[in-house]
């Protein structure tokens, strides 16, 4: 059984009565407030600094290098990359760069970076494992002038890895004189008898973020059930292995009710013991989608956004879910979030596309003819931001450059019809009209019905 009808908007509010602190607006930039709290132990305020009295603090964790000469390490320091990417957005006011763009930004100047997207920090460093134990080596670097602020050496057994992760935010919260607080709960501590299972828990990460084929998603599968043999990495693990199910049903074009139920059941599994995982909380708003429920996902998504007010995934799919119920108004400051934290994501062009059907939903063709035009250069071949664009172009009376765009729809993808458009983005509920004034504007562009 899927999850029951108001069961998201209960966990919502589990995520507030846990004693994670709220964020004004939930999407927007916003600061924690009041005294914080590290793994349920005393309040953190650091002797403020002049860095403290920025608005809001922009970091990127540029990927860390595996120092110990063994490429098949290589999956530790990608683990630590990431979780330092989650863990920084507990820094009071901060923006992170999604993990995805941080990668893609990796090869240029820090000073390019920091012109081009805004950065004022960055995070850099190395690791190294040598059996149980794993040493690493951290930078905080002021981007614009690639000066080093603070830099230290940690080494313990790998078992402690979230513990040191930790010690790295604490600090650099305290050389920045800001508070922090944990995102999502902190991992159990580990015994000797739980590291193989950690060490397909990092592993299984990994191979998540593989390109999916039958191969990575078989991998992903196998490590992560292995991780979940762990009762102290259960919740993580199962996390992990919903995701796999759901991908596995989705990929196959027609999704699988025994895969859909078996995410069903992980996510629900995973959520019970650790209602602040990330992970679970935006497959649960996929797999809410994907079945037909849209409010629904829009709530799971929200809790992720709760949990990690960073997470440019589920910002972007609130807008989407926003503009699928009727509220296009709301949907723009998200998916505008979404692509300042992730801005070289893959789903870029998607985002970019939203972007534009919020405004024509809201009667701004000319608005969203930019927005459109820029999805189109990000892709050329997206079918979705071509036909939007053309029914921007023919709402704003540009008639001829409508046709031209029909035109390349059509070389793109030659049975696309009207019909087929309405069928695959008439909304779920509410803006009726205001669809069918953008479905007719492509009637009137030349697609067939």
């Amino acid at each position: 059984m899927l999850f029951q009808e108001g069961q998201t908007a209960l966990i919502v509010e589990a995520l507030h009565k846990s004693g994670k602190p709220a964020f004004c607006g939930l999407l927007l930039v916003a600061s924690i407030v009041g005294a914080t709290m590290i793994g349920g132990g005393g309040a953190l305020r650091a002797k403020a600094a002049p860095e403290s009295r920025m608005a809001s603090l922009f970091f990127v964790v540029l990927p860390f290098a595996n120092a110990s000469g063994d490429p098949h390490k290589e999956y530790i320091a990608a683990n630590i990359t990431s979780d330092l990417t989650a863990g920084l957005s507990g820094i009071t006011d901060s923006l992170v760069i999604a993990h995805s763009s941080a990668g893609a930004m990796a090869s240029q100047p820090l000073s390019e970076i920091s012109r081009r997207f805004g950065i004022t920090y960055a995070v850099r460093g190395s690791t190294s494992a040598d059996g149980v134990r794993v040493k690493l080596t951290v930078m905080l670097l002021r981007a614009e002038s690639e000066e080093q602020l603070w830099s230290e050496r940690f080494e313990d057994d790998l078992a402690a890895l979230s513990t040191l992760e930790r010690e790295i935010i604490a600090g650099i919260a305290r050389r920045l004189g800001v508070t922090f607080a944990d995102v999502g709960l902190p991992r159990p501590p580990l015994s000797a008898q739980d590291l193989p299972a950690l060490d397909s828990l990092l592993r299984a990460q990994v191979a998540a973020e593989m390109p999916a084929t039958a191969q990575t998603i078989a991998q992903a599968q196998g490590l992560f059930a292995m991780a979940a043999r762990s009762p102290r990495l259960a919740a993580e693990a199962k996390a992990g292995l919903a995701a796999v199910h759901l991908l596995s049903a989705l990929s196959r074009g027609t999704a699988s009710s025994r895969d859909l139920a078996e995410c069903d059941r992980l996510v629900r599994e995973a959520l019970a013991a650790d209602p602040r995982n990330s992970r679970a909380l935006n497959t649960l708003g996929a797999l809410l989608r994907a079945t037909g429920r849209p409010r629904e996902a829009l709530g799971a998504y929200e809790a992720a956004a709760v949990v990690n007010r960073n997470d440019a995934n589920a910002l972007g799919q609130i807008g989407r879910l926003k503009i699928e119920i009727g509220e296009p108004a709301q949907a723009l400051s998200q998916i505008e979030l979404a692509l300042r934290l992730s801005p070289l994501d893959s789903q870029r062009a998607l985002w970019l596309s939203y972007a534009g059907l919020a405004l024509l939903y809201m009667g701004d063709a000319a608005g969203a003819r930019p927005w459109l035009e820029k999805s189109v250069a990000a892709a050329p071949q997206f079918v979705t931001a071509l036909v939007f664009l053309a029914a921007a172009q023919q709402l704003d009376g540009r008639n001829e450059e409508a046709r031209r765009t029909i035109a390349a729809v059509q070389r793109v993808n030659p049975t696309l019809s009207v019909a087929r458009v309405d069928q695959q983005f008439a909304p779920a509920e509410g803006g009726r009209a205001e669809w069918l004034r953008i479905r007719d504007s492509l009637r009137q562009a030349g697609l067939p019905n």
